[in-house]
């Protein structure tokens, strides 16, 4: 994988159309995985549009990660990632450091893999009932936020 080769020299934040990875051109699909990767590589981040999810799953999901991170701390560390085997729950600020350099990363995150909504399994699922590694298992979950698991889910 090639790796940056220093600050890019980018006039605008890419906008990437999404409209057409459900097309059975494969050659249309190739380009906008190229267009991906580029932002990847020369900016490091992009806007997409035609995603496909609605607008109102954005604006409760919106909602839900508002109330859960004015949570006060003591109650997101319930979940701390660090407490989890499968890399899922809760980061704090500067508990993750992707710069040695620096003493970590100014953000807080709360990390989820696929899990059926309606707790059906989906053969679009990556991954068996059997399978294992770091990431298999469960999600967790704010223990005393009730109804905010669905919103996250539908997102």
């Amino acid at each position: 994988m090639s790796q940056p080769s220093g600050p890019s020299p980018f006039a605008e934040i890419p906008i990437i159309d999404l409209g057409g990875t459900r097309s059975f051109d494969i050659s249309h699909r190739r380009s906008i995985a190229q267009d991906v990767r580029k932002a990847c590589t020369e900016v490091g981040f992009f806007y997409v549009k035609n995603h496909g999810v609605p607008q109102a799953a954005i604006d409760r999901v919106i909602e839900q990660a508002k109330r859960f991170f004015n949570e006060p701390l003591e109650r997101k560390m319930l979940i701390d990632i660090h407490n989890v085997p499968n890399f899922k729950g809760y980061t704090a600020l500067l508990s993750e450091n992707t710069d040695p350099e620096n003493r970590g990363d100014l953000h807080e995150g709360f990390d989820i893999g696929w899990e059926a909504l309606n707790g059906a399994p989906s053969s679009s699922a990556p991954v068996g009932e059997n399978a294992t590694g770091a990431m298999q298992g469960n999600n967790v979950w704010p223990p005393d936020l009730p109804g905010f698991k669905e919103p996250v889910l539908e997102y």
